[in-house]
């Protein structure tokens, strides 16, 4: 019952689901995987998440455990190996490799907003489209559900999280709030934002004389 990687056949099978690939296991089980990418948080995953194994498959690994055919670890050993040695760095296929760099770059927006909804005292102030809030405002999405999570590189890149960026309310500085407001101020009082009517948030003194 020897750790080494176990061979895949055939060679996995790419398609809009995700990647199918067979398994040969300790006491030459073939088994049925399937990688779709699915995870919400990365701090949140274990190893093998985003995989599903059929349920009969699961069953009679486990009934192999119980007859002394198979150990545990060894099942799981091969199972991991097999697929970190099928999924690309891309994480998914061709595609997902070309956009990379652009859900990197979501991946560390998301995280930065979640940091600042955490902290009002320092971001007091959130831009939602062309409406200006309280960070505090009940009205705003909320960067700690699972929504704002821009998704797995495979969903961003299949399209399936085009409109990740739409109800997302941008927490700002006081005087990052100041900079927005004078920008879409115009001469003789013409503004181009509005202020919730819910949490009707104060505005900086600079932009009150703009009037």
């Amino acid at each position: 019952m020897g750790s080494a990687v176990p061979p895949c056949l055939p060679e996995p099978r790419w398609t809009n689901e995700g990647v199918e690939m067979r398994v040969v296991l300790p006491g030459q089980r073939l088994i049925r995987a399937w990688w779709q990418g699915r995870s919400w948080r990365p701090r949140t995953l274990r190893a093998g998440s985003g995989w599903d194994v059929a349920l009969e498959d699961v069953l009679d690994l486990l009934s192999r455990i119980d007859q002394g055919i198979v150990t545990a670890g060894s099942v799981r050993e091969h199972l991991l190996a097999a697929i970190a040695a099928q999924v690309p760095p891309g994480g998914c296929c061709p595609t997902c490799a070309q956009y990379i760099q652009q859900h990197q770059a979501a991946l560390v927006l998301y995280e930065q907003q979640l940091a600042r909804s955490t902290d009002p005292a320092r971001w007091p102030y959130a831009i939602e489209d062309i409406t200006l809030h309280r960070a505090t405002c009940p009205r705003l999405p909320r960067w700690t559900d699972e929504a704002a999570y821009p998704g797995t590189l495979r969903d961003w890149a299949h399209g399936l999280n085009e409109v990740w960026h739409w109800g997302r309310a941008w927490r700002v500085t006081r005087e990052q709030a100041q900079r927005w407001l004078v920008e879409h101020s115009g001469s003789r009082g013409r503004k181009n934002y509005q202020v919730c009517d819910s949490c009707a948030p104060d505005l900086p003194r600079a932009v009150l004389r703009l009037a």
